[in-house]
């Protein structure tokens, strides 16, 4: 952070020195994702607080960077501004303004970050440009479906009430289970291996759904781990479905993103109530009933099929 401050420091000081000013932009993250939240930090010497916008927008201004000529050198009204925080601050006595945009990209693209035009008395600012580059989340494909952990209790034997003769039988047994089971393995098992990894990703959902609920967690005081993973099956559906990640995203930030989505006014609303639900468990030692939890188990499968991209059946 000191360091910041003093490239800061003298960059403003040399704008100065050349008599005129400029804001001194700086970004969070040059590559962002598509769908992240990330800031941008424009800063000022000088003036009594952060210079007023000349012209306020709900975007914050940028121009496309492309080989196709069409669009190169074109406005973009895809980085979205959520919020503004202004603070100011010292450095060897040198007052600082600093404003604080939290944006989110909504496009992939390369992008020359314009900035705001600010008043400064009777002039006119201009902010210093940055780059970036705005990239989509990598699609995950082969995702691995847990299996649910059984467990089977042996039974005890009193082994001076066993005769050799009922030993061989149980032995032999045995012998002709195991020679079944692999049997049937060869027959079917190699047969249906490749579909099954082969499943799409509402399937891959459904079947994680199915798992989560045959374990039963909230029945052991485990409730809030069956919330853990409810929603990130809810989450990791959604990443994998918009390409937007919504893993690392609050309940707040998601619903930002689903405005954005090709998502019905019900579903979205759904998913909103399903999110704020798990969050009541998770981080606010809540109770639920076991016919809630079964309902929202009905109401995440219901989703998972309105959001479903349709398959044309071969005719």
């Amino acid at each position: 952070m000191i360091r910041f401050k003093l490239l800061l420091f003298f960059s403003l000081a040399a704008t100065a020195v050349i008599g005129q000013k400029e804001v001194v932009v700086e970004v969070s993250s040059d590559t962002p994702r598509v769908g992240d939240v990330f800031k941008i930090s424009c800063t000022v010497q000088g003036s009594i607080d952060f210079p007023e916008e000349k012209i306020n927008q709900g975007f914050y201004p940028a121009k496309y960077l492309s080989v196709d000529t069409s669009i190169h050198e074109t406005l973009c009204k895809d980085v979205e501004v959520l919020e503004t925080i202004d603070s100011s601050f010292l450095i060897d006595g040198v007052q600082f303004y600093q404003r604080e945009y939290e944006v989110i990209a909504w496009d992939s693209c390369e992008l020359s970050l314009l900035g705001f035009d600010y008043r400064f008395g009777d002039t006119v600012i201009k902010s210093q440009q940055v780059y970036i580059k705005v990239s989509f989340y990598d699609q995950k494909d082969n995702l691995e479906i847990y299996d649910l952990k059984e467990t089977f209790s042996g039974w005890e034997s009193d082994s001076k009430k066993f005769q050799l003769k009922t030993a061989a039988y149980v032995i032999l047994a045995l012998v002709l289970l195991m020679i079944i089971s692999i049997f049937i393995w060869l027959k079917y098992f190699k047969k249906n291996q490749s579909s099954d990894t082969n499943l799409s990703v509402e399937e891959k959902t459904l079947a994680e759904i199915q798992v989560l609920y045959a374990a039963e967690l909230w029945r052991n005081d485990s409730i809030q781990e069956h919330f853990v993973q409810f929603s990130f099956i809810l989450r990791d559906y959604l990443t994998l479905r918009f390409g937007v990640s919504f893993l690392d995203k609050t309940t707040h930030q998601s619903n930002l993103l689903l405005k954005h989505l090709d998502i019905n006014t019900e579903s979205r609303r759904q998913i909103e109530k399903i999110l704020l639900a798990s969050d009541y468990v998770k981080f606010a030692d809540s109770t639920i009933a076991d016919q809630q939890i079964e309902s929202l188990k009905l109401e995440l499968i219901k989703i998972v099929l309105d959001t479903s991209p349709l398959i044309e059946e071969d005719q």
